[in-house]
């Protein structure tokens, strides 16, 4: 279990042009160990 608010995989690459958010990274992150 890792501490909560990790990521802990990229599930798609976010990209970036002159300074702008093109497409934001989307990313699964820890919850801490805890159940939903």
């Amino acid at each position: 279990d890792k501490e909560e608010g990790i990521i802990l995989e990229e599930l798609q690459k976010g990209y970036m042009l002159n300074e702008k958010v093109i497409r934001f990274s989307k990313v699964k992150i820890s919850n801490g160990g805890k159940e939903k």
